[in-house]
């Protein structure tokens, strides 16, 4: 038996047809969503009227009003939101030069009720970090990405990912939308890979400047693939995120100037 001969054998039993089923209805929805963005069949088992019950018409995508507060959860109330983010980044950034340590300084940090055992249970030295003003709260962070040339797989929203932003490292699930300049945003379902989106996650405040990377990981394996590289655009729950549907159907009736589709 020759070496190849092995190798494939062995690839064989690694195989999981399952997840190779998986992977290829992702790629298949992920291309006709490029090549049919936003449209989706009416249901056929199901009225149009209580599959889409929770959707509205817009004269206007970009000019017609929409109130940020409405048909908000109660949990949605425990999120920090700020009165004017820009000023207090400003403020916090001012605030942290004024007491800042600079390079080359030897300082000395007193940790209290801190067990021994705790210490010697890590073989690394231990990594300390200071926190900005709010930085300690948590609230609805935007993220600027771009999807690594590397990978090749398809990303959709709401798929777990492991999120290294600033000094912080967080699983999350966060969904994807346009940047635009527009009061909202329209929702992508997977994460482009010919342009920039916005990542949107609860998470812990983090002012910008922050770099982010984003990065699948195997659960079974711990394996990690890096997925995107990006910034921290904003921290902003108000910002709206509309998921925009454009039906098609078959025509059940013509009249002269209208159809019933």
């Amino acid at each position: 038996m020759t070496t190849g001969e092995f190798a494939d054998e062995r690839y064989d039993d690694g195989y999981d047809e399952d997840e190779e089923m998986r992977q290829m209805e992702r790629i298949k929805a992920e291309r006709e969503n490029e090549m049919f963005p936003d449209e989706v069949d009416t249901p056929l088992h199901l009225l149009a009227k209580t599959r889409f019950a929770r959707y509205r018409g817009l004269k206007s995508f970009k000019s017609s009003p929409w109130d940020p507060k409405e048909n908000l959860p109660c949990e949605y109330a425990r999120i920090y939101q700020f009165e004017n983010f820009r000023r207090t980044r400003k403020k916090a950034l001012a605030a942290a030069e004024d007491n800042a340590i600079l390079p080359g300084w030897y300082i000395t940090i007193h940790i209290a009720n801190v067990p021994k055992s705790c210490m010697e249970a890590h073989k690394l030295p231990p990594a300390a970090f200071g926190l900005l003003q709010h930085e300690q709260k948590m609230s609805v962070v935007h993220f600027v990405v771009k999807k690594h040339p590397s990978y090749s797989a398809s990303v959709k929203s709401k798929d777990r990912l492991l999120v290294h932003c600033g000094f912080r490292r967080f699983t999350a699930s966060p969904i994807y939308s346009q940047h635009t300049n527009s009061s909202k945003h329209k929702f992508e379902r997977f994460l482009r890979s010919d342009g920039i989106c916005v990542a949107t996650l609860f998470a812990p405040i983090t002012f910008p400047p922050a770099p982010v990377l984003l990065f699948s990981f195997d659960t079974h394996t711990g394996e990690q693939s890096l997925v995107a590289t990006g910034s921290v655009l904003s921290v902003d729950p108000d910002r709206l995120i509309v998921k925009k549907v454009v039906l098609s159907g078959h025509p059940y009736k013509i009249h002269k100037r209208s159809a019933v589709v």
